[in-house]
């Protein structure tokens, strides 16, 4: 009812867990939200691998207040550098992407969501992105972006890991590993981009952490598969 899709395969200390986030963006007036919408947190073997960047500040910094507030401060696909959400004020949007669970379906074996959102169709070109995942329990996970458009974009699909985690990219170029772990993403005329950002997990505290990007550009509709 909150928006919030949980997929765990147990409750013991070695296992996967990934929260979906299809809720709004800040109850009432949003002052607490982040464009966040279709992020996700992971972690695998009972260790946080993706994280969420946390808040950092609310008036020491209002280019700081922004930036963790953004959609590229969150695991979640990001069009033409701009955030799903257009900040306002500290605790004010000008804009507030409006998000849609359009399935979701547990099971002992399996997990299933698929959400949108709208935040984009304030575009020149507007622009829809959907999200789909599915969770192989104990496997594995596959995530399916799609951005249904007319216009040319450029986009980012952002994973921001935990500051423990030693990220590389791969040799074949279409995956990046962590904590021994890999993972895939494929669309067209995509690379990988390896970046440093910041995680807060107390107020007024941040530190360094990897940032992994799949960055792309392409005309209509477009299809990102990761796994």
């Amino acid at each position: 009812d909150g928006g919030y899709c949980v997929m765990r395969d147990g409750w013991a200390d070695a296992d996967n867990f990934m929260i979906v986030d299809a809720g709004e963006v800040g109850g009432l007036s949003g002052g607490h939200g982040h464009a966040d919408t279709l992020s996700i947190v992971v972690s695998i073997d009972g260790r946080p691998l993706l994280i969420d960047s946390g808040t950092y500040t609310y008036h020491e910094s209002q280019e700081l207040r922004d930036y963790f507030r953004s959609t590229s401060a969150h695991n979640t696909l990001e069009i033409d550098g701009i955030s799903s959400s257009e900040p306002g004020s500290a605790f004010g949007w000008r804009t507030r992407a409006g998000a849609r669970i359009e399935r979701w379906i547990g099971t002992d074996r399996f997990d299933y969501f698929e959400g949108s959102h709208d935040g984009y169709m304030r575009l020149e070109s507007p622009a829809v992105h959907t999200r789909s995942i599915l969770f192989l329990k104990g496997d594995y996970w596959i995530i399916r972006d799609v951005v249904e458009t007319d216009g040319e974009h450029a986009y980012s699909l952002n994973f921001h890991f935990d500051p423990r985690v030693a990220t590389t990219i791969g040799d074949d170029g279409t995956s990046i590993g962590g904590d021994g772990h890999r993972i895939y993403t494929f669309g067209d005329n995509g690379n990988w981009e390896q970046k440093e950002s910041w995680v807060s997990t107390n107020h007024g505290n941040r530190v360094n952490a990897p940032l992994m990007r799949f960055v792309s550009q392409g005309i209509g509709k477009q299809e990102f598969w990761t796994f």
